[in-house]
């Protein structure tokens, strides 16, 4: 066990004085009992004396060697505690100096982060402005083409037909062909004003969310388009109970388009089976659209949602490649996103997502 440190000097003394009293006592009797000679006890006290001051002498040598080490040690301990402590002072005052600093820079991008903030709100009424003046020139573009393209159209495909009705016996069955290509294209082509006056209307109204019943929905399409053509055997399935919250009239655009789409391209089909549900998906509720017709090849599913895109020719499927567009441009402005499964022969799946719309829908309908 070690002594405490200022302890130590007295407890040295005490042992000293203990072992020194021990020794002259008990000497000096041993002596008078083995010696009888005077002389010899005189001598031997002597080289006993000169025994005890070697002893003492090498006893407080080694006492005071290990008293000066024990004090070096601890010196040595307090200078490297002395050492610590500059060091962590010093790092103490470069944390300071690094904290003054990063209050310096923080003070400094603040005052950036206000210039910043009012140059983007600058910015922002700039692009509004810009925003706003581009929605006039797209209102005034649309009017353009709703009435001033109509006219001509309506036109070449009114003298067409009266050119077929007053002189079609004056004309062999090429210029009737050639009249009536010309009907054709001046209806495929105000089909295609009205799909593209659509888009730019999908692009620009502003959206009402409401409760939507999807399953509602798709059943009143699914009757207009069997009286479309009654003769053929198309069997709709539609899931119950579907809902979303979003606008009303654009969703209806949705399922107008891929419900069109799953009629048209089960044309050819003798018994056609188109399908209306959702599923819940790692995006939340997924609506679907699935039907067993034509299909189309994977390797093209990008140009799907393209405008004017088409993976079918016109002589087999009419169409203006503007449908599938629109139905992407609705459903992302609701925060969702669209894409499709298909294959040729077999038939095709189109998913779209309305992002958290449904959940809100079903808790405002709780």
């Amino acid at each position: 066990m070690k002594l405490p440190y200022h302890t130590m000097p007295l407890r040295i003394a005490a042992y000293y004085a203990v072992c020194a009293g021990l020794w002259v006592l008990l000497s000096d009797r041993l002596l008078g009992v083995a010696v009888r000679d005077p002389d010899l006890i005189t001598n031997l006290a002597t080289a006993k004396g000169w025994l005890f001051v070697a002893v003492t002498a090498l006893l407080l040598h080694v006492v005071v060697r290990r008293f000066v080490e024990e004090v070096t040690r601890r010196e040595e301990l307090l200078r490297e505690r002395n050492e610590e402590l500059c060091m962590v002072e010093e790092e103490l005052r470069q944390q300071l100096d690094e904290s003054e600093r990063n209050q310096h820079e923080l003070r400094e991008s603040e005052e950036n982060y206000r210039l910043l903030n009012a140059e983007l709100e600058q910015r922002v009424r700039q692009r509004t402005a810009e925003l706003e003046q581009t929605n006039r020139e797209m209102e005034s573009f649309s009017y353009s083409v709703s009435h001033d393209l109509r006219a001509p159209l309506r036109h070449i495909d009114g003298f067409s037909r009266v050119l077929l009705e007053d002189c079609g016996d004056q004309l062999n069955q090429e210029g009737k062909g050639y009249l009536t290509r010309i009907c054709a294209a001046a209806n495929r082509m105000g089909q295609l004003i009205d799909d593209l006056l659509q888009l730019a209307s999908v692009s620009r109204s502003e959206l009402q969310r409401r409760p939507v019943d999807f399953s509602n929905l798709a059943r009143t399409i699914a009757l207009e388009l069997k009286q479309t053509d009654p003769e053929r055997e198309v069997t709709f399935t539609i899931a119950g109970g579907v809902s979303a919250l979003g606008d009303p009239v654009l969703l209806r655009v949705v399922l107008e388009n891929l419900l069109g789409n799953a009629w048209k391209y089960t044309g050819k089909n003798p018994r056609t089976a188109i399908e209306f549900g959702a599923v819940e998906g790692e995006e939340g509720r997924v609506y679907f659209v699935r039907d067993n017709g034509v299909g189309f090849d994977m390797t093209y599913v990008g140009k799907l949602f393209t405008p004017f895109q088409r993976l079918h020719a016109m002589d087999e499927f009419e169409g203006t490649g503007i449908g599938l567009a629109t139905v992407r441009r609705v459903v992302e402005r609701h925060g969702g996103r669209a894409w499709a499964e298909g294959t040729i022969g077999v038939g095709a799946t189109f998913y779209f997502t309305l992002g958290e719309s449904y959940r809100l829908a079903e808790s405002e309908e709780g």
